[in-house]
């Protein structure tokens, strides 16, 4: 537990770029977030953690592949839920973040519906990973705040509500409107 902790203090520490001066913000650096760029930062500099957050967040389909206990396999319903799910995702759901395409490992043998489910599905995973450790990170260290910087400002953009950006801010998605308000 500690190693994880101190994972996230050298993570959330200025030296990995994690800080991010919202009043000194630039066009150049808007157009360079990357959600993927982001994810290597992390997963290099917290492996253990990184992969601790992938178990965690693929139980179920690690479960099904270890086939640990059938008591606990998706059934055939959840399983065409699923199915129905990421049908109806589509890519404009993904936009922003790289999916691997062509023979991902370990899917050279299954189909292309199958494949691109999966890369839908690991690609969601990263982007889930890459906000909780965000927000671990913001909470060890407030100036820790790329991700909620950037979250912030295409808030603002996009015109959203403001109670609904406090309330993103206080969960430690988003920094807050006075934030916002400072950079703009």
């Amino acid at each position: 537990m500690v190693t994880y902790a101190r994972k996230v203090c050298e993570a959330s520490a200025e030296a990995n770029g994690s800080h991010f001066n919202v009043s000194r913000t630039s066009l150049n650096q808007l157009e360079e977030f990357s959600v993927d760029v982001m994810a290597q930062q992390m997963e290099d500099c917290a492996p253990r953690l990184w992969k601790l957050f992938n178990v965690l967040l693929d139980a179920r389909n690690l479960q099904n592949d270890l086939d640990l206990d059938s008591d606990h396999n998706m059934d055939t319903e959840d399983s065409t839920d699923e199915d129905a799910y990421w049908e109806e995702l589509g890519e404009s759901e993904l936009e922003g973040v790289t999916i691997a395409g062509g023979n991902v490992k370990g899917f050279n043998t299954k189909s292309a519906a199958t494949q691109r489910r999966q890369a839908f599905q690991h690609a969601l995973i990263k982007m889930k990973k890459v906000v909780i450790l965000s927000i671990l990170m913001h909470s060890t260290n407030r100036k820790s705040n790329g991700l909620q910087s950037l979250s912030g400002i295409f808030l603002q953009s996009t015109h959203t509500p403001q109670k609904v950006i406090e309330t993103l801010a206080q969960m430690g998605i988003s920094v807050s409107v006075d934030v916002i308000h400072t950079a703009v």
